[in-house]
Protein backbone atom coordinates (compact mmCIF):
# COMPACT_ATOMS: atom_id res chain seq x y z
CA UNK A 1 0.00 0.00 0.00
CA UNK A 2 0.76 3.28 -0.85
CA UNK A 3 1.00 6.68 1.51
CA UNK A 4 1.75 10.10 1.43
CA UNK A 5 2.85 12.47 4.49
CA UNK A 6 2.15 15.64 4.09
CA UNK A 7 3.52 18.50 6.29
CA UNK A 8 1.47 21.84 6.63
CA UNK A 9 1.31 25.07 8.95
CA UNK A 10 -1.94 27.01 9.63
CA UNK A 11 -4.42 27.53 12.78
CA UNK A 12 -7.85 25.72 13.45
CA UNK A 13 -6.40 22.21 12.26
CA UNK A 14 -8.54 20.24 14.61
CA UNK A 15 -12.12 21.63 12.54
CA UNK A 16 -9.57 20.92 9.53
CA UNK A 17 -8.65 16.76 10.56
CA UNK A 18 -12.45 16.72 11.46
CA UNK A 19 -13.73 17.34 8.32
CA UNK A 20 -11.46 15.12 6.82
CA UNK A 21 -12.83 12.58 8.76
CA UNK A 22 -16.23 13.38 8.12
CA UNK A 23 -15.48 13.16 3.96
CA UNK A 24 -13.92 9.34 4.76
CA UNK A 25 -10.44 9.94 4.11
CA UNK A 26 -8.47 8.02 6.71
CA UNK A 27 -5.76 9.54 8.85
CA UNK A 28 -3.10 7.58 9.79
CA UNK A 29 -0.61 9.48 11.94
CA UNK A 30 -1.21 13.08 12.74
CA UNK A 31 1.46 14.86 14.33
CA UNK A 32 1.34 18.57 15.62
CA UNK A 33 4.19 21.18 16.88
CA UNK A 34 2.54 24.16 17.15
CA UNK A 35 1.31 25.09 14.05
CA UNK A 36 2.67 22.18 12.30
CA UNK A 37 1.24 19.84 11.43
CA UNK A 38 2.22 15.89 9.77
CA UNK A 39 -0.20 14.28 8.68
CA UNK A 40 -0.19 10.60 6.83
CA UNK A 41 -2.91 9.72 4.27
CA UNK A 42 -3.41 6.80 1.70
CA UNK A 43 -1.96 7.74 -1.74
CA UNK A 44 -4.80 7.69 -3.50
CA UNK A 45 -6.50 10.43 -0.95
CA UNK A 46 -3.30 12.52 -1.20
CA UNK A 47 -4.67 15.06 -4.17
CA UNK A 48 -7.92 15.91 -2.56
CA UNK A 49 -6.37 16.58 0.98
CA UNK A 50 -3.60 18.68 -1.11
CA UNK A 51 -6.51 20.51 -2.74
CA UNK A 52 -8.39 20.88 0.83
CA UNK A 53 -5.35 22.59 2.34
CA UNK A 54 -5.33 24.51 -0.83
CA UNK A 55 -8.37 26.20 -0.69
CA UNK A 56 -8.32 26.84 2.83
CA UNK A 57 -5.17 28.63 2.33
CA UNK A 58 -2.65 26.42 4.45
CA UNK A 59 0.98 26.38 3.74
CA UNK A 60 2.22 23.03 2.40
CA UNK A 61 5.53 22.16 3.59
CA UNK A 62 6.28 19.09 1.62
CA UNK A 63 4.19 16.13 0.60
CA UNK A 64 6.47 12.80 0.18
CA UNK A 65 5.08 9.67 -0.75
CA UNK A 66 6.62 6.31 1.27
CA UNK A 67 5.55 2.41 0.46
CA UNK A 68 5.10 0.82 -3.00
CA UNK A 69 4.48 4.24 -5.20
CA UNK A 70 8.03 5.42 -3.75
CA UNK A 71 9.72 2.36 -4.88
CA UNK A 72 8.59 3.12 -8.73
CA UNK A 73 8.92 6.97 -8.54
CA UNK A 74 12.51 5.96 -7.49
CA UNK A 75 12.92 4.16 -10.34
CA UNK A 76 11.29 6.02 -12.85
CA UNK A 77 13.66 9.22 -11.31
CA UNK A 78 16.61 6.99 -11.56
CA UNK A 79 16.21 5.07 -15.06
CA UNK A 80 19.83 4.93 -16.11
CA UNK A 81 20.77 3.69 -12.31
CA UNK A 82 18.43 0.68 -12.40
CA UNK A 83 19.71 0.17 -16.18
CA UNK A 84 23.02 0.10 -14.86
CA UNK A 85 21.93 -2.19 -11.87
CA UNK A 86 20.20 -4.51 -14.30
CA UNK A 87 23.06 -4.95 -17.12
CA UNK A 88 25.51 -5.52 -13.97
CA UNK A 89 23.44 -8.30 -12.71
CA UNK A 90 22.87 -10.01 -16.06
CA UNK A 91 26.77 -9.57 -16.89
CA UNK A 92 27.93 -11.34 -13.63
CA UNK A 93 25.29 -13.49 -14.47
CA UNK A 94 26.73 -14.20 -18.26
CA UNK A 95 30.50 -13.71 -17.71
CA UNK A 96 30.64 -15.70 -14.37
CA UNK A 97 30.83 -19.11 -17.00
CA UNK A 98 33.68 -17.72 -19.21
CA UNK A 99 37.16 -17.82 -18.13
CA UNK A 100 39.31 -14.51 -17.52
CA UNK A 101 42.01 -15.43 -16.17
CA UNK A 102 44.55 -18.60 -16.04
CA UNK A 103 46.64 -19.12 -12.66
CA UNK A 104 49.37 -21.66 -12.77
CA UNK A 105 51.36 -22.78 -9.96
CA UNK A 106 52.97 -26.14 -8.99
CA UNK A 107 56.51 -27.40 -9.91
CA UNK A 108 56.48 -26.74 -14.03
CA UNK A 109 56.92 -24.19 -16.10
CA UNK A 110 53.97 -21.98 -16.40
CA UNK A 111 54.55 -21.38 -20.29
CA UNK A 112 54.64 -24.40 -20.73
CA UNK A 113 51.54 -25.38 -18.76
CA UNK A 114 49.79 -22.47 -20.65
CA UNK A 115 50.70 -24.06 -24.01
CA UNK A 116 49.53 -27.64 -22.84
CA UNK A 117 46.18 -25.87 -21.42
CA UNK A 118 45.54 -23.96 -24.62
CA UNK A 119 46.43 -27.12 -26.87
CA UNK A 120 43.78 -28.95 -24.83
CA UNK A 121 41.17 -25.90 -25.25
CA UNK A 122 41.83 -23.96 -22.16
CA UNK A 123 42.32 -20.62 -22.64
CA UNK A 124 41.39 -17.03 -21.59
CA UNK A 125 37.66 -16.43 -22.62
CA UNK A 126 36.62 -19.96 -23.35
CA UNK A 127 33.13 -21.20 -21.55
CA UNK A 128 33.96 -22.67 -18.36
CA UNK A 129 30.20 -24.34 -18.05
CA UNK A 130 31.83 -26.82 -20.97
CA UNK A 131 34.93 -27.94 -19.45
CA UNK A 132 35.02 -31.68 -18.29
CA UNK A 133 37.48 -30.57 -15.32
CA UNK A 134 38.53 -34.69 -14.73
CA UNK A 135 39.15 -35.01 -18.19
CA UNK A 136 41.22 -32.10 -18.55
CA UNK A 137 43.43 -32.73 -15.40
CA UNK A 138 44.27 -36.36 -16.61
CA UNK A 139 45.28 -34.79 -20.12
CA UNK A 140 47.19 -32.41 -18.52
CA UNK A 141 49.22 -34.76 -16.44
CA UNK A 142 49.59 -37.03 -19.28
CA UNK A 143 50.98 -34.34 -21.28
CA UNK A 144 53.40 -32.61 -18.59
CA UNK A 145 54.36 -36.02 -17.63
CA UNK A 146 53.14 -35.49 -14.06
CA UNK A 147 51.80 -37.97 -11.47
CA UNK A 148 48.69 -35.76 -11.24
CA UNK A 149 47.55 -32.27 -11.81
CA UNK A 150 44.71 -29.77 -10.07
CA UNK A 151 42.57 -27.86 -12.15
CA UNK A 152 40.16 -25.67 -9.99
CA UNK A 153 37.15 -23.39 -11.44
CA UNK A 154 36.56 -20.04 -9.94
Amino acid sequence: MSYSRIVFCGLNVNRLLNGFCKQGIELYAVERVGKRVVLTVEKRNESRVVAQLKQKCYNIISVERFGSVSRWNFAKKHLVLVIALALFVLATAVLSSYCSKIVVSGDFDQTLVAEKLTELGVKRGVNLSKLNVDQTENALANKLGAMYAVLTKK
